[in-house]
């Protein structure tokens, strides 16, 4: 968003929507890592730095809340200039701050963890940890793409064909229409389709 830039009502509710499904999403990560993933990993790699994982959850979860706050006051209209550099900001350094976390979980958790762990073990665990929402399915499922999680990755899990239509298609479902959906229309500038 450039000063010349208006926002139309479709705009600030895409954008809405896109940052309340993307809070949504990463709070709910890191309460399940916390509740679940951190304690069991630690089970069988004692090192894991578990405090200092939940000290950045806790600084990102604050950046969370401000950008919601500063998200919450958008209107339709001309961006104030102040406006646009305080929120431009915020989300570079949240977006900094979330990359260099998960880098730091990826050195210090997942590698030790994957380690000290059999490989069943390890799959179980990750198995688990998605199945409790760690993972937001229905960006994994669109990245994926629906043919290629339904044929390969439930093969790989060993999980039943009838959960995709009783669990993962809504999960699916969820991020096409409340994240993708958006996501498209504001990369074309076009306002999308309801």
């Amino acid at each position: 968003l450039d000063s010349k830039s208006t926002l139309e009502q479709w705009h600030v509710t895409a954008i809405k929507s896109l940052w309340d499904v993307h809070a949504d999403n990463i709070n709910k990560h890191f309460d399940i890592t916390e509740t679940f993933l951190l304690p069991k990993l630690k089970k069988h790699a004692s090192t894991i730095p578990d405090a200092a994982i939940i000290r950045s959850h806790r600084s990102l979860k604050a950046q969370v809340s401000s950008i919601q706050s500063s998200i919450s006051v958008l209107r339709p209209g001309r961006l104030d200039k102040k406006y646009r550099r305080n929120l431009a900001h915020e989300l570079n350094a949240y977006n900094s701050d979330l990359r260099d976390h998960f880098a730091f979980k990826k050195r210090s958790v997942l590698n030790q963890s994957k380690s000290a762990m059999t490989p069943f073990q390890w799959g179980r665990t990750l198995q688990k940890y998605m199945e409790k929402g760690g993972v937001e399915m229905g960006s994994f499922i669109h990245h994926m793409g629906v043919e290629t999680f339904r044929q390969e990755w439930m093969s790989f899990c060993k999980l039943p064909q009838f959960l995709w239509g009783v669990h993962f298609k809504k999960g699916w479902e969820k991020f096409d229409n409340n994240w993708q959906r958006h996501v498209s229309a504001l990369e074309r500038n076009v306002a999308p389709s309801f």
